[in-house]
């Protein structure tokens, strides 16, 4: 039997690529995501928050712009800076911190909400990974995720990426996270529903070449791969541009463009999956070790004397108000009954 890889050499070399170029030049571009992911998993104010793999805080500022209470974990000190910076400037008290998505540094059940888009499932450790969302969320809480699908644009670099410049071990594609059928996988027992809706985003560029340009600068794992190849780079070029060129061409003839032609805006649509999960209280017990985070949410008028929220910072006038905004008898962001 082979030996298992040695994923720490994998963590090292990933952390040299990601802090090549500049991914918020990239992210940027897909901050919508973040927004309708926070959507999708209802992103209530006062609630517990984490962004896993937060690269330049798309998500956790999403999440923040609804007065959650949020931290972002990554392991690139260069990008957490980068949000650190994005969050004050929209005067956000947003808590970043350096981290491992494969050993979360907090206890279990500490987030009402765990999140990531684009970022945990380019983890080595696939299992472990999803085993550590699952840890650090509260039975009854909610994991929502932005992945790459195999078959999108996106998925495509990374397959060509991949042939010309392969990882140092052999490991499960990330784009395998952008599949139902893996997600289950992964979560398997560990959550009370499953809802996998595919999405598309949108990057808009004046020419393929333009794009190339751009993430060759930018976007770290095209940039370090460019560099690997050497003189076979320009074989990658343009088996990418080609890739571009399909998908810009498919794009604009739906959409009755003539393509090409200077001055000419391409735009390429690009697949992702959007998951949320509903944690199952039993499953996180067991993976905890531990019993679960607190009683069982309570329905309308149970009569309970405090609100959850309350037993965390104070903030049961918080509760009280978002309830009366509601509609409620209950605290929106705690699901549960005062």
């Amino acid at each position: 039997m082979a030996d298992a890889p040695d994923l720490s050499v994998v963590k090292q070399v990933q952390q040299h690529i990601w802090s090549e170029g500049d991914f918020a030049m990239v992210g940027t571009m897909f901050q919508g995501v973040s927004e309708n992911l926070c959507e999708a998993v209802d992103v209530w104010p006062g609630q517990r928050v984490l962004d896993v793999a937060c690269g330049s805080g798309n998500t956790t500022i999403a999440a923040g712009r609804r007065f959650a209470d949020c931290v972002g974990v990554d392991y690139v000190p260069a990008l957490l800076e980068r949000a650190r910076e994005r969050a004050a400037a929209e005067r956000l008290e947003i808590e970043f911190r350096e981290g491992d998505a494969e050993a979360l540094p907090f206890p279990d059940a500490s987030f009402d909400v765990v999140l990531s888009t684009f970022g945990a499932m380019f983890a080595p450790d696939q299992r472990r990974t999803a085993a550590e969302l699952l840890r650090v969320c509260r039975s009854g809480g909610r994991i929502g995720m932005g992945n790459w699908t195999p078959e999108g644009f996106v998925g495509q670099m990374f397959a060509i990426v991949a042939k010309h410049a392969p990882p140092p071990v052999k490991l499960d594609p990330p784009p395998l996270w952008g599949t139902e059928a893996r997600l289950r996988e992964l979560f398997d027992g560990g959550v009370s529903a499953l809802e996998v809706h595919e999405r598309v985003g949108t990057m808009r560029f004046h020419t393929p070449e333009d794009w190339l340009q751009y993430f060759r600068t930018w976007f770290g794992p095209t940039k370090v791969a460019f560099a690997r190849v050497g003189s076979e780079g320009e074989v990658v070029l343009g088996q990418l541009r080609a890739a571009g060129c399909i998908a810009l061409e498919r794009e604009q003839a739906e959409a009755g463009a003539e393509v090409g032609g200077s001055g000419c805006m391409h735009r390429v649509h690009v697949p992702y999956d959007s998951g949320a999960a509903r944690i199952l209280p039993d499953a996180i017990s067991a993976r905890a070790g531990r019993g679960a985070r607190g009683p069982a949410p309570a329905s309308p008028g149970a009569g309970r004397a405090r609100w959850r929220c309350g037993r965390r910072g104070g903030r049961a006038a918080r509760c009280r108000a978002a309830a009366r905004r509601a509609g409620r008898a209950r605290c929106p962001p705690c699901r549960r009954g005062r």
